[in-house]
This record gives structure tokens, sequence and C-alpha cells, in this order.
């Protein structure tokens, strides 16, 4: 029988995985169906049960000869379509639509080959390719049209994300000029001609030496006064300061829930009065606001920061929502005592001293503050140094419901004269049940890592930059398996490493992964991940879960 697809030749993009998965997608469907059963109303043409036992069947009987992986196995008898007169394919309520789509078509060549059978795939298949957008794609939406009435590409962006890691030797700042803007003005335009259904959520907008008051216009366009999600890392030049301190507050909506403003390793910095004056409307333009995170910059030549320490001293910068702060900056006497004390419901808090380059800490850095018994009683997370981590985990502070440390120091063990008092304070956080110790300069090796372990053996959740020099196989293996065989409830372990892409060094990990859990099953409680990350660009380079497939 036919399914009364206009085409075959879309399913000849399929990689061979999405192919054999698009052939036996029958218990999926199933069970989309019986989830959903009662908030569909099917056509009396339509049979729910026996709803497309495969969908592919016609297509594996013609085995078409130019199809990339002819070699897929034969299906079983069982799996045979049975469908009521006249049901076609596409008669799927869109919600079951959009979950075949999202289940199988995960390669943008695949969806884009969607795109290409009828209108409702395009919409769909554009739904799933556009929501969120990098700069690579930018030159096709800057140019988008509409097909056939249909609205263009450009209406189905919620979502930009522009880094600097996106385009560091491709990308530049005329590709930027060139494509940015007028994707955002197709935007605009599309959504005036949607009735407001295409509006940004999200933007993330980073760069270096690009002011963000070269890609947007003086007066923003309605699509971006609607934001939820906002990051900025932009250089503020000296003849533009105004005119980007305007459209910094105007992209500050009142639907905005997160704001990142980042001046970390920008081309020029803006002093802390332009910053106050970015931060002082926040609480009345975004009064939702829920995470907060700064990043001042690493240069120390605007001092004073009086101006600065006034605002966060004031008792109207107050934020009623507010779940997370993190505060990054290069002035050690900064004092954020006040504005904790009146933000209570804190539950993630990160607070760091940057200062050329390195992350250094002074022994006296908020230490008054942490000690103070009102400070963030509901803290859960805390990024920052060991001693304000410490602070705040100390037995007089146990009422905290602290559960995840992420520690930045140049060395845990080396951090003081005596390293037993901060493994003796870690002894006595016994609630603590996630811990990693990220940016050490010189990483740890393996008795640091048995020394923090044996103190900490509650951990689920454990992190640590391995020492540069490069491991031989059985030393990491004797790493993973002290880490397995010593933390029972272990549930992910994240080992940071300084190299990028080394086949060597990551055929190193794996292999010693490996023997490390065949030496250790009789230890093991599964499920657990591994995860192998590059310490300067967070990238993944290497994922091992252990566990039966019922429980991962």
């Amino acid at each position: 029988m036919e399914l009364g697809l206009p085409s075959d030749s879309w399913l000849f993009n399929l990689s061979k995985v999405e192919y054999t998965k698009y052939t036996t997608i029958e218990t999926g469907i199933q069970r989309s169906l019986d989830i959903r059963r009662s908030k569909f109303k099917c056509s009396s043409s339509l049979a729910v049960s026996p709803l497309l036992t495969t969908i592919a069947t016609p297509f594996i009987e013609r085995k078409p000869q130019t199809h990339k992986y002819p070699q897929v196995l034969p299906l079983s008898p069982t799996c045979i379509v049975t469908m009521a007169p006249n049901t076609h394919i596409f008669n799927l309520p869109n919600e079951i639509f959009l979950y075949i789509f999202q289940t199988f078509f995960t390669r943008k060549e695949s969806l884009a080959a969607l795109a290409t059978i009828s209108k409702r795939t395009r919409r769909i298949a554009y739904r799933l390719l556009y929501h969120t957008v990098t700069a690579c794609a930018l030159s096709s939406l800057s140019t988008s049209a509409t097909i056939d009435g249909e609205p263009s590409a450009a209406s189905y962006i919620r979502n930009i994300f522009i880094e600097n890691f996106d385009f560091p030797n491709i990308f530049d700042d005329e590709y930027l000029l060139n494509h940015l803007r007028p994707t955002l003005s197709n935007v605009a335009r599309n959504e005036v001609a949607t009735l407001n259904q295409g509006r940004l959520s999200k933007l993330s907008f980073k760069s270096f030496t690009l002011p963000i008051c070269v890609v947007l216009t003086e007066h923003l366009s309605s699509s971006l006064l609607d934001l939820t999600h906002l990051e900025l890392r932009t250089p503020f030049p000296q003849d533009k300061i105004r005119l980007c301190t305007s459209l910094y507050t105007q992209l500050c909506s009142r639907s905005l829930t997160y704001f990142n403003l980042d001046f970390l390793g920008v081309s020029s910095l803006p002093d802390y009065t332009t910053i106050s004056k970015i931060l002082r409307p926040l609480p009345h333009s975004s009064s939702l606001l829920r995470t907060l995170k700064l990043n001042l910059g690493t240069s120390q030549h605007y001092r004073p920061m009086d101006v600065l320490q006034l605002l966060f001293d004031d008792d109207n910068f107050y934020f009623h929502h507010l779940k997370e702060f993190f505060f990054e900056s290069a002035d050690q006497v900064f004092r954020l005592k006040h504005f904790l004390l009146r933000h209570p419901g804190i539950e993630k808090l990160g607070y760091r001293i940057i200062h050329s380059e390195y992350i250094v800490h002074s022994e006296n850095t908020l230490t008054d503050d942490f000690q103070t018994p009102q400070i963030v009683p509901n803290i859960t997370e805390f990024t920052g140094s060991l001693i304000n981590a410490l602070h705040l985990c100390m037995s007089e502070n146990q009422s905290r419901p602290i559960r995840r440390l992420m520690v930045h120091c140049r060395h845990i063990m080396q951090y003081v004269d005596d390293p037993r008092h901060q493994l003796d304070s870690l002894r006595n956080a016994t609630n603590i049940r996630e811990l990693c110790l990220t940016s050490s300069y010189r990483g740890y090796n393996l008795d640091d890592i048995t020394s923090i372990i044996l103190v900490c053996p509650q951990l689920s959740h454990f992190g640590c930059m391995l020492s540069p020099v490069q491991p031989t196989e059985d030393y990491l293996s004797d790493v993973y398996s002290v880490v397995l065989n010593n933390l029972p409830h272990i549930e992910i372990f994240e080992v940071f490493v300084n190299h990028f892409d080394d086949s060597h060094l990551l055929q190193h990990h794996a292999n010693a992964i490996a023997r490390a859990v065949i030496l250790g099953q009789a230890f093991l409680s599964p499920p657990f991940h591994i995860l192998v990350i590059c310490n300067y660009t967070s990238t993944l380079l290497l994922e091992f879960i252990y566990g039966s497939m019922d429980n991962i």
C-alpha cells in the first residue's frame, strides 16, 4: 500500500541510524497516542490502534538503488502497515507529528529534506531547524523570503546565540554586520506578518571587538522588546558609550528573567558609572528577574567603584524573584553583604575575583560577609573560592541546605600552610553531595584526589582538573579506580583536561575507564556517567555511561 507521500527522495538524506529508527517507529508513536489520546479528536478515517506500525515499509519494499543505506535489515513479520481506508501519514495531529520529527530526525540535513515535502512539513521542520540559531545560520536567514505565501524561515527564530567561539577565524565582524542585522530585520517583519507570534525569546551576543550599537539600531524593533533571556558581552567605545548604554537598557524588558552582563576580555571596558546606569533600572524594568550574572572584567584602571558599591548597598536595589546571583570582579574590596541580606531567597550564588587572567583569592575576601549567619539561608549551590565555600559549610551554618560546591582556586592542597585544615573542613561538610574543583593552575594528581575523596565519601557528583602532565594509561586507570571504588554513591565524575582533541590521550582515557570498570565491578553502584571535558572551552571530549538500560 502507499502512504501517499509526494516523493521518497527525501529519505535518501537520512543517516543509517535515522533510517533504522524510522522503520521501527511503532513503539514511540503508540506510546505517544496512549498518553495523548484524550487530547485529540481524531478523524473517523484514522485507525488509532494500528496506526503506523511502521512508516517506512513501502520504502524498504522498494529498496531504491540510489539509497545511501540499502542494507537495512528486513522488518519482522509483525511489522505490517494496517491503516483505515484513505488514511494519510500527514493526518496525524500536529503534536504527534512534531514528536516524530524531534525524536527521529536530529540532523539538519534530514530536517531540510523534510521541509521540501509540503507546507505542513516545512512549517514543522523550520520550527525545529530555526528555533535556535548561531552564527553559521545567519547567511541563509538574512536573505530568507516567503515561500508560497508562507512566512520566511526567520519567522521561526526564537533564540539567537552568537558567541566568540562561533566565529574566531571564520565569522569575522564583517560577516556579522552583513548578516545579523538583516536577520533581525526579517524577524521584525515576520513578527508583524504573523500577528506577534514570532518574537524572540533569547538573545546571546558576545563579541570582543564588535559594539552592540553597530549591530542594533537606536530604536529597537518590538521583536527585541520581549526577551526572557539576555546575555551580552560587547565593548563600549568612548564615543559610543551613551548609545550602547541606551541599547542595553532597552533590551532589559519587563519579561526578562535571565540577564548575564559580561565584560571579560572585551577591547573597551565601560566605567563603573556606566555599569551602574545599566543595572539601576533593573528592579523596575525587569521585575521578574530570577538570574543575574555580572562579570565586570579584569582591568582595574577604571577605579574607584564606589558608585557601584553604593548601588548594591541601596535598599531600593532589590529583586523580588531573584534565585541565582553570580558576581565576578577585579576589585577585592567589593562587598555584597547588604545585597545578600536583602535577598534571602537566593539558591545559587557565585563570587570570584579575577586578576591578570588568573583567578586569585585573598584569605580575607568576603570572609566577614560569609560569616554572617543570616547570609543566603536557602543556598544550595556555591561557586567561588574554597575559603568562602568552607565558611558556608561550617558547623554553625549547617542549617543551610547547600549541596553543591564549585570551587575555584589554584590548588586546594596548596591553598594554605596547613592543607589538612581544609580537608578537615570538607570532612565536616556532610551535606555536600556535589564537589567540583576547577581552574586549578597545576591540576590534581592521584594523591590529591585520594585525599579529597576519602574525606567526602558521600559525594554523588565529583569533578576535578587532572595534572596537565600527559598521563599514561596505567596512571589514568588508577585515578578512575580510586574514584569509583571510594565513592559508592557516585553518579557523575567530571574530568577536566588541558588537551583539546588529542585522540591518543582520549584513547588512553577510554581504555583506562574500561579497565577501572572491569576491576571495580564488585564496588560499582550503577548507573554513572564519566565526562572528560576540555578545561579551556568546556567542550565535552569523551562520555562514558555505565549501567543497565533500565536504569540509565
